[in-house]
């Protein structure tokens, strides 16, 4: 797969997801090469292109893999990071007193110490769990979707 069709893939999940929530958010997706000159900024390595939501300027950045010839597993992984990353943008405008925001108002408090949040509990987190099942849930939809459709096309195709 090349990388702009991986592209215009995430561009359309993100926008669909900041449609369907109602969310102001901006987004950024890059190859692993355009995402350079942001590493200093977020003290990322270059061994480093992991996709992430950055709070503070309010944007998302998709981060994809330089090569050339990325497989299906890269077309998943994509998939489920737009996913992920949207739903840290949703979980901010959480109520205050409901459910969900309860649970993200503690682990916001407790990831001040990012030692623990990047180096110990991270994936403990109340918002990353529910990054995760959220992205579990949407991606089983999205892919469902496009295999039917690509079926029908192809069914059509062949009768």
């Amino acid at each position: 797969m090349k990388i702009d069709y991986l592209k215009q893939v995430a561009t359309n999940i993100l926008n669909q997801e900041i449609k369907e929530n109602n969310i102001d958010v901006n987004y950024k997706v890059l190859s692993g090469n355009e995402f350079d000159k942001y590493r200093k900024k977020f003290n990322i390595k270059r061994s480093d292109n992991n996709s992430f939501y950055d709070e503070e300027c309010n944007t998302i950045f998709i981060v994809i893999g330089n090569d050339v010839n990325l497989d299906d597993r890269d077309f998943f992984d994509l998939i489920f990071e737009c996913f992920h990353e949207i739903r840290h943008a949703v979980q901010k405008n959480f109520i205050k007193n409901s459910y969900e925001g309860f649970f993200y108002f503690i682990d916001d408090i407790n990831s001040y110490n990012s030692f623990d949040y990047n180096n110990i509990s991270h994936d403990g987190y109340f918002f990353e769990i529910d990054a995760e099942i959220y992205s579990v849930n949407k991606i089983r939809g999205y892919l469902k979707e496009k295999f039917q459709k690509n079926i029908k096309i192809l069914l059509k195709k062949l009768i």
